[in-house]
């Protein structure tokens, strides 16, 4: 018997040991903050819901410490990529596939909004940095509008200096008095390729960048007809497929009972047509529906890296954080 407890003791010990903190053996600090509002309960659901997502990375028992004035301090271990733990971290996780509109069909309105900042800015009510230079690109020389001879949900393209400033612009109560309630207009998560980055830049010599991102119309998630929900997700997961001598990664999503029957009438309703795939408001796909999907699932494929991909499944597989933290400072160790 007390062989017994000296050998439990020793694994005890040994256990102790080896959990070596972040500064010992590098990785990366985050310091969070719930609002004051939120619900101790919600808080635990959210803080649970982390944990959930970065078990996918390996990180079994990431440590979380609660400290004064609301802060919690979250230390994990052998980590070196930032973006990814801060993404796992804040990401509230909202997951939707909507309806999108035709890019033809929101011209007019895109036309109304140009007119209305131009009023703005001259009867000096929005600041001179929006200045309308070039009647070629929509809201104040900000957007090179899109080709609406193509058929797909593209309004236009922006540099990525110049989002907040459209988003800015879009959130103008007089843009949203004119616009129908139905259209919302979404940024592509992912920048343009540096192929058609560079044949933008050629085209438009007076847009001074070189990083781009697509702005996509999608009909409003307010009306909850034809719309899947992260609630509808039974699983995803990360994958690496191989096609033509080529390595594609894909997100596969598997929708539960009543998620899958939406999806073949969402998919039935919209062949010929682009769904948006949307993770808290970001496009990460809108592709074109062929047929109708029976099966219940679905694959997102886009110019993303495996952990990204594996990112993108730990969010869906756990689902949305019923309260979002912010994230109020970052440290990482090197070893």
């Amino acid at each position: 018997m007390k062989k017994m407890i000296f050998a439990a003791l020793i694994v005890m010990i040994m256990t102790a040991c080896n959990q070596k903190n972040v500064r010992q053996v590098g990785g990366i600090i985050l310091t969070i903050k719930f609002d004051q509002a939120n619900s101790n309960d919600d808080k635990e659901t959210s803080l649970d819901i982390m944990k959930a997502r970065m078990k996918v990375f390996g990180v079994e028992n990431p440590k979380i410490i609660e400290a004064e004035n609301g802060l919690y301090h979250i230390e994990v271990p052998l980590q070196t990529d930032t973006n990814l733990i801060k993404n796992l971290v804040a990401a509230k996780g909202k997951f939707e596939i909507c309806e999108t509109y035709e890019g033809r069909d929101v011209f007019h309105d895109l036309n109304s909004i140009n007119k209305i900042i131009s009023g703005l800015f001259f009867d000096k009510k929005i600041s001179a940095r929006y200045y309308c230079q070039n009647k070629n690109f929509f809201f104040c020389n900000n957007l090179i509008p899109g080709n609406i001879a193509i058929k797909g949900p593209v309004i236009g393209y922006a540099g990525k200096e110049n989002l907040l400033a459209i988003d800015s612009m879009l959130s103008f109560k007089e843009v949203i008095d004119s616009l129908n309630p139905s259209i919302a207009f979404r940024w592509t998560f992912d920048a343009a390729s540096e192929k058609f980055s560079k044949k933008l830049c050629e085209e438009c010599e007076d847009y001074n960048s070189t990083v781009f991102y697509t702005l996509i119309a999608v009909k409003s998630s307010k009306d909850k007809a034809n719309v899947m929900e992260g609630s509808m997700v039974a699983d995803a997961e990360a994958k690496v497929q191989t096609e033509n001598n080529s390595n594609i990664t894909e997100v596969q999503i598997r929708f539960k009972k009543e998620g899958s029957k939406t999806w073949a009438e969402v998919t039935k309703s919209n062949v010929g047509k682009s769904l948006a795939v949307m993770i808290d408001n970001r496009v990460y796909a809108y592709p074109v529906v062929q047929t109708e999907i029976s099966s219940g699932n679905v694959s997102i494929t886009g110019d993303f890296s495996l952990n990204e991909a594996k990112n993108i499944a730990a969010i869906l597989k756990y689902g949305e954080m019923p309260v979002e933290p912010a994230i109020v400072k970052t440290e990482v160790i090197i070893k």
